[in-house]
């Protein structure tokens, strides 16, 4: 279900996926982080890279609550309009309007705003809102 709701958000924020400063790589057999074209850090240190980006399998940054909002704001634009959109947030809120937005940003563990360190309750209730 993580996974499934990853690929989505990653989909619908594609810089997440950019190979930049922070983005987690799988390099010479182990995921690492990306500084830049010439570094990742591995083993405590900073490592020359000397491959191509070929060389280098993109895994993303990690997931942030601003990724889910902005994954929300776009797929729900694009698979609902306006009224819509508004019953949706109703119906998912089963309260009024505003309440969802406050569920998510109370439901988000906010001292580890990445994705996989999230509850599996949470991840439950952002799989009903963004994943058909």
């Amino acid at each position: 279900m993580k996974e499934e709701l990853k690929k989505v958000i990653q989909e619908a924020v594609p810089e997440i996926m950019e190979l930049k400063f922070g983005c987690v790589v799988y390099f010479m057999g182990m995921p690492t982080t990306y500084l830049n074209s010439l570094y990742v850090w591995a083993a405590k240190r900073p490592i020359e890279v000397c491959a191509e980006e070929e060389d280098i399998e993109i895994l993303g940054r990690p997931i942030r609550l601003a990724d889910v909002l902005l994954a929300m704001q776009d797929i729900w634009r694009t698979r609902y309009n306006s009224s819509e959109v508004s019953d949706k947030w109703k119906e998912l809120a089963k309260a009024k309007e505003g309440e969802l937005l406050y569920a998510i940003v109370f439901q988000w563990n906010l001292k580890d705003d990445n994705l996989d360190h999230q509850s599996e309750e949470t991840i439950e209730f952002l799989h009903k809102l963004l994943v058909k």
